[in-house]
Formats: structure tokens, C-alpha cells, sequence
């Protein structure tokens, strides 16, 4: 079986760009497999970071083809062609924002009428903050496949209110694990990022957006110092957020000597330290879909608090590991976080098998088509 995927890889960073490296590995112990990826992502001015190129020394490197400019029709075309030449058995788009419509309908619709399956791998089915023309668009779009794949149930739901075409393969997030890292002793690790040696740590992780919840996190921190906790709080990310309005509460709360800022997109090889320097990791999301993130720190053995909204697009069994709460409420996330400051050393239970692995989701794909 020949199957093409679609999608960002390195030079490009992020989870989606993680996300298509690991599922073509585990493809490719399979089947034959080939990428055809972006000669440009987006034009400057439509990116809200910095650049949309990982800057990392250590990088996650796999053979593409960088064709498709998705601003440029010519492109469309060539890559077009270019499928068709090939003759795969299934083509696989990776999806999370309405930006690629024309390009992936285009491309989509020539491969439908050649008879070859189209499998649409949904991120995010409408983005986090939305426009009117999302909604017409990605139904316009996702009508062409024959299957989805979602990680959450909430994302199914989602998908079913915009189209009823195409099959639905609910299937757990694995471990973002393109990438092996090691934990490093923690005392190092703060040392290495300058940090506190002593206090427990909480760490807050990824791009800071609206509805990752920080927010909602400083006021939990501000509650807990009301209550005579004082825990060190990591934000490591670039803000695309309004920087400003975050530090205005640190100052507000009274809470600049706890909390250290890292305002940049981290590099694979400083991910060890950030991890590694932490005793829990928090993840407030009020929106979303799932956090290759939340993976990474469950990986890493930290005992994480979430919200159910990304929480669900992980199979966890039986495990203390992972404390959920509800969306918006910084009463709950503080009493979460006093659990696990009132037990600095319990063991908790950690298991592979909370978050399935490439291998299956590689398979449960393959096995729809045979």
C-alpha cells in the first residue's frame, strides 16, 4: 500500500508538525509512505509568532517534498499532479485551520475522482478563535473524506455538526515522541534555566493564547498564596497573547517572585529543562482540543492537572497521575494544586498505555482500507 501525506514537517515547528513526523514513522515500518509538504506555511503577516521555523540545534528531521505554497494557486497543481503521478492508495491532509480550503479542496476533489481515499487528520476541526467564514469553509473542505481522525470525543461532535460525510476514527493522542529526551537530574536542570534550587514547581508550557487558561492559573496562584502556599510557577512560551495584560496581574497578585517567564518558542534541546525542573505541570485550557504537551509531561513522570477539554483526548487507566478539573474555575485549579503541594512525595502511577502510541493509530488507519 502506497499512502501520501499532506502536511508541515522540519524545517516548520510545532505539535501538528510533530504530530505528521511520528504517524509517518510508524506508517512507514508499515507501508510505503511519502510527504508533500509546504514550500511556504503562511505569509508573515497572517503568523501571530515570531517565525513559524523551529529553531532548534536538535531537530526532527524526515524526507518531504516542499511543494505546496498555499498561496500560490500554481502549486495547487503541481502537487496535484504530482499525487496523481504517484498513484497512493490513500492520501492523508493534516487539518486545524481553514486557511488551507481552496488549496486542500482543490487537491481533494482530483484525488476523489481518480477513485483514491481521502483520510483527514483533525486537529482542531474550526480554530480557536473563529471567523464567520470557518464554519462554510471547513465544511466545504472535510465533506471529501472518507475518514477522519479525531482525538477527542468533543471533536467528533464538532465534526459530525458540520458534516456527516466520511467515516470517524475516535483514537487517543499518543506521546509527542519524534523527538527522545532523557530527565536530567532537577537540581541541574534549574540550574541550567537559572531557576529557584528549592520550592516546588509548577509548569505552564506552549504558546500562551487566550484560551490555554493562564489567567485562570495566576489567580490560582493568587488564591493559593492567600492560603499560605508559595509555590515557583515556569511559563515557557512565546506569547501571542497580549503580554502585557499577564504581567499586570503577576503584578496585581504580588507574584513576580514566584514566577519566571521564558517568552520564546523552545528549542528541542532545552526541553529536558524545562520538564526535568518541574514537579507538576498544569494545563488550564478553557478551549482547545488536546495537548501533545500534556503527553509530553505525563512522559516525564510529572503528575499534571487539566481541564477536561483536553484531558478527553487522552486514554488514561487507572492512574492518580492526572487530576481533571472544570474549565474556568481557579478555585478548583488551586485545590488541585494543594493536592499535589501536600504531597510532594507521593508516588504516582504512570502507565504507557494512558496515551496509546503511533504504532496503533498507524494501524487502525491502515486497517480501515483493508
Amino acid at each position: 500500500m502506497r499512502i501520501l501525506i499532506i502536511g508541515p514537517v522540519y524545517p516548520y515547528r510545532g505539535g501538528v508538525v510533530h504530530h505528521v513526523t511520528s504517524l509517518y514513522r510508524a506508517l512507514s515500518d508499515l507501508q510505503e509512505v511519502r510527504i508533500i509538504s509546504f514550500k511556504r506555511q503562511y505569509p508573515s503577516f497572517l503568523y501571530p509568532g515570531t517565525t513559524d521555523k523551529d529553531p532548534s540545534q536538535v531537530v526532527i528531521k524526515v524526507a518531504a517534498d516542499f511543494i505546496l505554497d498555499l498561496i500560490n494557486p500554481i502549486t495547487w497543481y503541481r502537487t496535484k499532479l504530482e499525487i496523481l503521478r504517484w498513484k497512493p492508495d490513500i492520501v492523508i491532509f493534516n487539518w486545524w485551520v481553514p486557511y488551507w480550503s481552496l488549496a486542500f479542496s482543490l487537491i481533494g476533489q482530483s484525488v476523489r475522482k481518480r477513485g483514491i481515499p481521502i483520510v483527514f487528520i483533525d486537529h482542531n476541526v474550526l480554530p480557536h478563535e473563529q471567523h464567520w467564514w470557518d464554519i462554510p469553509l471547513t465544511k466545504f473542505t472535510l465533506r471529501l473524506g472518507d475518514l477522519h481522525v479525531v482525538h477527542t470525543l468533543a471533536q467528533k461532535e464538532i465534526l459530525r455538526s458540520i458534516t456527516s460525510k466520511g467515516k470517524i476514527l475516535l483514537s487517543p493522542l499518543p506521546i509527542y515522541d519524534a523527538i527522545q529526551l532523557e530527565k536530567i537530574p532537577q537540581k541541574i536542570a534549574r540550574a541550567n534555566l537559572n531557576l529557584p534550587r528549592e520550592g516546588f514547581t509548577f509548569l505552564f508550557f506552549g504558546i500562551v493564547r487566550k484560551y490555554k487558561g493562564l489567567d485562570v492559573l495566576l489567580e490560582a496562584m493568587s488564591i493559593l498564596k492567600h492560603r499560605g502556599y508559595y509555590p515557583n510557577l515556569i511559563i515557557a512560551g512565546e506569547f501571542w497573547d497580549n503580554k502585557d495584560d499577564y504581567l499586570e496581574r503577576i503584578k496585581m497578585f504580588e507574584l513576580a517572585s514566584q514566577v519566571n517567564i521564558f517568552d520564546e518558542y523552545i528549542p528541542n534541546e532545552e526541553l529536558s529543562n524545562h520538564f526535568s525542573a518541574a514537579n507538576a505541570y498544569v494545563a488550564p485550557y478553557t478551549g482547545g482540543s488536546q495537548s501533545g504537551q500534556l503527553t509530553l509531561a505525563l512522559d516525564f513522570k510529572l503528575p499534571s492537572i487539566s481541564t477536561e477539554t483536553i484531558a478527553s483526548a487522552i486514554e488514561y487507566l487507572h492512574s492518580d497521575s492526572l487530576i481533571i478539573i472544570p474549565k474556568d474555575d481557579s478555585n478548583a485549579l488551586a485545590n488541585a494544586m494543594i493536592k499535589l503541594l501536600d504531597n510532594p512525595h507521593h508516588q504516582y502511577k504512570f502507565s504507557s498505555s494512558e496515551m496509546g502510541n503511533w504504532s496503533r493509530l498507524a494501524k487502525e488507519i491502515i486497517n480501515h482500507f483493508n
